[in-house]
């Protein structure tokens, strides 16, 4: 079971990938980088060092502290789990398919032809995926970035640039302060490191999948990542299955049942299904079992805030604190 925090990061990272991009780009950019031939071997290098370029791989590494304790866990513990592998082919999946997707968005912004609810729909993809202001889509519309000449080069490579430092945020997580409230990126960050990445994950999902639902009539991102993560919670489920012969704790004869619980084990609704059990006294979890908070956060979460965490709960069911 040693891999089972890769495979499950794996699956989750892509059912955010899926739900927040166009599926049929999504299939193509994920055959071509996972084809394992010598020609698409070198598009996949290409891809991973293009990722590196843009600051998407080695989150962890780089924001974890912690002296040479966390230098060994880093490049023991998630190495060994599979936890960097799978955090990077996650992050060079994100990149190279919002590269597809941006080409494809401003094509359609471009083009007289696209209604006004088309193009409103691919601007806010931009602001919302790639962190474009409204300079940006200006010079989108203006069609100068499309150019032939040193200029338009110029701005066309600046704008993908900076979409492809962003795109991957929105659906793996970022720690920067455009990604998390504030308080969790002060000079006690560190602490916060993979409650950072889950709350930018869970916040896009509201903008990326939910938002999008309300504002726009367009229900495909929430049946996307609804249809992502329910094969995604059942293939984890198969896993734990096949190596801790774990007993799903459903019965298989309720269909609607064992989907809730594949979504619950798929963490559908991220940071907002580990409130009840943040809460002392809540606990409002279905299946007891299965914790809601995303691994990444139990597992890894620096052991003097859990010690703390421990400390004062034991306190509190002493009654130290009570009147």
């Amino acid at each position: 079971g040693f891999a089972l925090p890769g495979i499950k990061n794996f699956i989750l990272g892509q059912a955010q990938i899926i739900a927040q991009h166009d599926f049929g780009l999504y299939s193509t950019a994920f055959m071509r980088l996972a084809n394992v031939t010598p020609w698409n071997r070198k598009r996949y290098l290409k891809a991973k060092k293009r990722a590196e370029e843009r600051g998407a791989i080695g989150t962890v590494r780089r924001e974890f502290g912690g002296g040479e304790t966390m230098q060994w866990v880093q490049e023991g513990v998630y190495r060994f789990n599979w936890m960097n592998a799978t955090e990077a082919f996650n992050r060079v999946v994100a990149i190279e398919v919002g590269r597809m997707q941006y080409m494809d968005v401003m094509s359609r912004i471009l083009d007289p032809s696209t209604t006004k609810k088309q193009r409103k729909m691919g601007e806010e993809f931009l602001r919302r995926m790639g962190q474009f202001t409204d300079k940006d889509i200006l010079e989108i519309k203006s069609g100068k970035i499309l150019e032939a000449t040193a200029e338009g080069r110029e701005k066309f490579d600046t704008l993908l640039r900076k979409f492809e430092s962003y795109v991957h945020k929105a659906t793996q997580g970022g720690t920067g302060v455009l990604d998390v409230p504030a308080w969790m990126a002060g000079k006690h960050k560190h602490w916060f490191l993979f409650q950072r990445i889950a709350t930018s994950v869970t916040t896009h999902i509201v903008k990326g999948v939910v938002k999008p639902a309300i504002t726009f009539k367009n229900f495909s991102p929430l049946l996307k990542y609804a249809g992502a993560s329910l094969s995604g919670g059942a293939l984890y489920q198969m896993f734990k299955e096949w190596m801790f012969d774990e007993v799903s704790p459903v019965e298989s004869e309720n269909l609607l049942d064992e989907a809730l619980f594949y979504l619950w084990r798929a963490e559908f609704l991220g940071m907002f299904g580990g409130i009840s059990e943040a809460i002392p006294g809540l606990n409002i979890n279905p299946y007891k079992d299965v914790p809601s908070t995303p691994d990444i956060m139990r597992e890894f979460t620096p052991v003097v805030a859990r010690n703390l965490y421990n400390l004062f709960d034991t306190a509190v069911n002493r009654g130290k604190f009570s009147h």
